[in-house]
């Protein structure tokens, strides 16, 4: 088995070196490594001269669909390796790659996950990761849905499903692969470092427009269907869902009734308890209770966005 590596980059001067030295350090050796360049202003393509590796420049900045979508003509192979520039895989990142498809040749396409860990020691970067962490491992063996850090796809599925849609691809791409019938692994060994790093602001507008871009897919995907049979839609279980509306109610009802208000606070704590042991046992009280008031405010935050893509979308 031979692997089409896609590492899709834009302005990734701080993190596509690291990147691909280790893919290039991978004990899997069979691939080919396709730099595809949306366009950069900065000196991403001349680093990524410095490896063997094939590197296609768009003319111009076409976004991360365009990006994905232009991979399927510059790929040699027939099993296509998408890795984000700000992603580190592990030496034996693609060997279970490799291992997965020969154990199930059914698969249309394996998925990985975050790790717990994160070289930036800022709290709100160790605490998306984190979360991340914790979403994905919840969630089953066999999904319908992409992570876009890290996966792998047949190019004759990704050309069944394409193109991608402009907004919420990975989320895009797995459901028409779902409707196809088609299976996604989410092999949870399969882990990955995730180098980006959020301060306040960027951490709260990534967590305002991901779920703007999912409530428009939540709209065309019918899924409320989902979360009736599945209990979740996407990566998204129903207790977050439930939890992003308590935490939307709170603030409102402390001036209607606060008795309500505590109620609400006391359930938002309850449904996300598990998540907070999670975060006591990897990083500690401390940790844990700057947590408990950013969960809140991050929920606010992707309600806001949910609500504002419903309001577009409509």
């Amino acid at each position: 088995m031979n692997f089409s590596v896609i590492v899709p980059a834009y302005n990734a001067s701080r993190t596509i070196s690291s990147c691909l030295e280790a893919i290039f350090n991978s004990d899997f050796k069979d691939f080919e490594v396709v730099v595809i360049d949306d366009a950069s202003n900065d000196s991403t393509v001349e680093i990524a001269k410095k490896f063997p590796c094939r590197i296609v420049e768009s003319a111009k900045h076409l976004g991360t669909h365009n990006i994905r979508n232009m991979a399927k003509n510059e790929s040699r192979y027939d099993t296509l390796v998408y890795i984000d520039s700000d992603i580190l895989i592990e030496p034996g990142t693609l060997i279970k790659i490799e291992h997965s498809f020969k154990e199930e040749p059914d698969l249309a396409a394996v998925v990985g996950v975050l790790s717990k860990t994160h070289p930036n020691n800022g709290y709100f970067s160790q605490y998306k990761n984190l979360y991340m962490h914790y979403v994905l491992n919840k969630c089953p063996r066999y999904i319908d849905f992409i992570y876009g850090s890290i996966y792998a796809i047949k190019k004759e599925h990704f050309q069944e499903c394409w193109p991608l849609g402009r907004f919420g691809e990975d989320t895009d791409l797995g459901m028409r692969m779902c409707r196809k019938n088609l299976k996604i692994l989410l092999n949870k060994e399969m882990e990955v470092i995730h180098l980006k790093n959020y301060s306040f602001v960027s951490f709260l507008l990534n967590d305002f427009i991901v779920p703007y871009y999912w409530a428009k897919i939540f709209i065309r995907q019918r899924g409320w269907a989902d979360l009736v049979k599945k209990k979740r839609f996407s990566h998204a279980r129903a207790g977050q869902i439930i939890s992003i509306v308590l935490a939307g109610l709170t603030f409102p009802f402390l001036f209607v009734s606060p008795t309500v208000s505590i109620a609400l606070v006391v359930l938002f704590l309850l449904i996300n308890l598990k998540f907070f042991t999670f975060l006591f046992r990897q990083r500690g009280v401390f940790f844990v209770f700057r947590a408990v008031f950013l969960t809140w405010l991050d929920m606010l935050v992707m309600l806001s966005g949910i609500v504002c893509g419903l309001i577009t979308w409509f």
